[in-house]
This record gives C-alpha cells, sequence and structure tokens, in this order.
C-alpha cells in the first residue's frame, strides 16, 4: 500500500479551495498526509477499492484541518493536552510543534463542536484517534 503524499494533499487543499498562499507549513502538510496513511491502513481491510478510500480520507483530513473552530466550543483549547497526552500514553517522543497542531486541528475539525454536542470522553477519543492514526500512518 503506497503512502499518503505531500503532493496527494496538497491536492485536496486546492480542491478544496485553499490558495496557494494560504497552505499550511510542510511539516503540517507532511502529518496530515501521515495521518490519512494510517486512516488508510486501518481501512485496508474494509472491501472497498483502495483508490476511492484514499480520496475520500484525504478529503476529510484536510476537510477536518480547514474545519473552522466555533466559538462556542470551550473544549478546543482542551485539545493540545489531549493529543499531548495520547501521544505520552503511547511513549513517542514529542512531535514538532507543527504536528502538535496539524493533529489538534484535526481532532477539532472531526469533533464539530457547534453542529452537535459531544461528551467529555468523545473529545479525549478524538484525539486519541488522531494520534493513533498518526503514529500508525510512520
Amino acid at each position: 500500500m503506497a503512502k499518503v503524499t505531500r503532493a496527494q494533499i496538497d491536492k485536496e487543499f486546492g480542491r478544496q479551495g485553499s490558495a496557494d498562499g494560504a497552505l499550511p507549513s510542510e511539516a503540517q502538510r507532511d502529518a496530515l498526509a501521515q495521518l490519512a496513511t494510517g486512516l488508510l491502513r486501518a481501512s485496508v481491510s474494509s472491501g472497498f477499492p483502495q483508490d476511492s478510500i484514499r480520496k475520500e480520507l484525504i478529503a476529510n483530513v484536510v476537510w477536518a484541518y480547514v474545519y473552522p473552530q466555533d466559538p462556542r466550543d470551550v473544549h478546543a483549547s482542551m485539545m493540545p493536552k489531549l493529543v499531548g497526552a495520547a501521544r505520552k500514553a503511547r511513549g513517542v517522543t514529542k512531535p514538532g510543534k507543527d504536528v502538535v497542531g496539524a493533529l489538534q486541528e484535526v481532532a477539532i475539525g472531526w469533533l464539530q463542536e457547534g453542529r452537535w454536542p459531544w461528551p467529555s470522553m468523545g473529545k479525549l477519543l478524538g484525539a486519541q484517534g488522531v494520534v493513533a492514526y498518526y503514529l500508525e500512518g510512520a
């Protein structure tokens, strides 16, 4: 199975309407590619064609990253701590600030606080999932 590349992430940012100047840093885009790779690896046994899943996963990861935070989301500020705790629980050395930032943005986008309420455990599971898939993509 081929890894998701930064170029594929960049293409999806363009497809979703991000201007070239508005792209996140290379480290963040590489983190998003690694996260998408981890999601792809986890879905290999689903029976769906890998190319279709790849496109959808890349689109979902980029969409979650760019999803605007809702000002009513009081839990978004907790996400750096939750991502850090999930990383430490797995015994992983601390990645760079850009990587942690990208992971927390995706977790916040997946949770979409403003659209429906998540219990506190949902926030923890969202952070743990992002870290787990990111590590699986290495």
